[in-house]
């Protein structure tokens, strides 16, 4: 038999370079123009079509645009990794025969809304034959949402390995943290979702009885978290620097990375710290135990609770080697398990299933 043909929807460079490389898959990809360049100069092989993913789900031009490619490349099937692509390309495949097959991929732990029409033109559209699921915990909701089991696998998500060295502890000296301090830090975007709130709420619990110092580094959107950062109690101890490209070098000088969330698919800020070896801990929100293996590397504690949140540092502070235990065990279990070769091949076995 012949190269089965997929199309990429606006995928990310790793993907294009893995699936492009699998010998019996024919692949081309539509990305915006600059990324159509970034992937010739990374040598990617496949055709490239022009698209623009940002624009409105219901966008004539660009479902025409999906439309030509498909019937140029007599597609098979296309992958869709966000809700504007899958919206495109579930128009775009009423006007294709044979219809070509379409996997979607879910990274949120929201439920389906069947009384909501957006949700029909996307992840409840009955064109949709697989489900790339970011953990369990997003397989689990499409389960309860009504998706047959079948069409869902979990493939998880990938950081690439660190970039060059990370900061030290001396790089921590210009946000007024001591050198001898315990640093537990978090990088979000924190919205309530994130639980940045109860993070402080935690530290408010140790001010007066250790030397940690919280650093929080993102965009601050949560209007309670923007109280609690006035509060004098909280002043000496916590720092909010807001957005910061070194985000990912600065990781490697914290003690701790704490990511508290209520609501979680599977963190890449975490998996990131995971992977330049900082010791987690987290809260039971959806993915975040099936990154963090309780115990083996990193703790968890529940959702929505900072004491015991508090009682996790505290004890953590109190034992360094179990801390580094931690960090490596983190580092290896990302080397294991997210990088994207394994999730380019996760994907890859879902695709084979939906082709047959």
């Amino acid at each position: 038999m012949g190269a089965k043909r997929i199309l990429l929807l606006n995928p990310q460079a790793e993907l294009a370079s893995c699936l492009s490389r699998v010998d019996d898959l024919q692949v081309a990809w539509m990305a915006s123009r600059e990324r159509l360049g970034q992937f010739r100069q990374l040598g990617i092989q496949g055709v490239g079509y022009e698209y623009g993913s940002d624009r409105s789900k219901v966008d004539p031009r660009e479902v025409g645009r999906v439309v030509n490619a498909l019937r140029h490349e007599r597609s098979q099937l296309i992958f869709a990794p966000t809700s504007r692509p899958l919206a495109h390309a579930v128009q775009a495949s009423v006007w294709i025969s044979p219809r070509p097959q379409i996997v979607a991929f879910r990274g949120i732990t929201s439920p389906l809304h069947r009384y909501d029409p957006a949700e029909w033109l996307t992840y409840l559209n009955p064109r949709i034959d697989g489900y790339a699921c970011e953990s369990q915990a997003v397989r689990d909701v499409l389960l309860r949402s009504g998706v047959a089991a079948d069409k869902c696998a979990v493939v998880y998500n990938f950081v690439p390995p660190p970039l060059g060295p990370g900061a030290t502890r001396a790089a921590l000296e210009g946000f007024q943290i001591p050198t001898d301090a315990f640093v537990v830090g978090m990088v979000a975007n924190m919205r309530r979702v994130k639980g940045a709130d109860i993070l402080l709420e935690a530290a408010g619990r140790l001010a007066d009885s250790s030397n940690v110092f919280w650093l929080l580094i993102g965009n601050v959107r949560d209007r309670r978290v923007r109280r609690q950062l006035r509060d004098p109690k909280l002043r000496r101890q916590v720092r909010a620097v807001g957005f910061r490209g070194d985000a990912t070098q600065l990781m490697s000088a914290l003690d701790l990375f704490a990511m508290p969330s209520r609501q979680e698919a599977l963190c890449r800020a975490l998996l990131e710290a995971m992977g330049r070896g900082v010791c987690p801990v987290v809260s039971d929100a959806g993915g975040l135990p099936e990154a963090v293996r309780h115990g083996v590397d990193g703790l968890v504690v529940p959702r929505n609770d900072p004491r015991a949140l508090a009682l996790a540092v505290e004890k953590l502070q109190g034992s360094p080697d179990l801390v580094r235990q931690f960090g490596k065990s983190a580092a290896e279990r990302c080397r294991t398990t997210f990088t994207a070769e394994q999730w380019c091949q996760r994907l890859l076995g879902l695709i084979r299933q939906v082709l047959g």
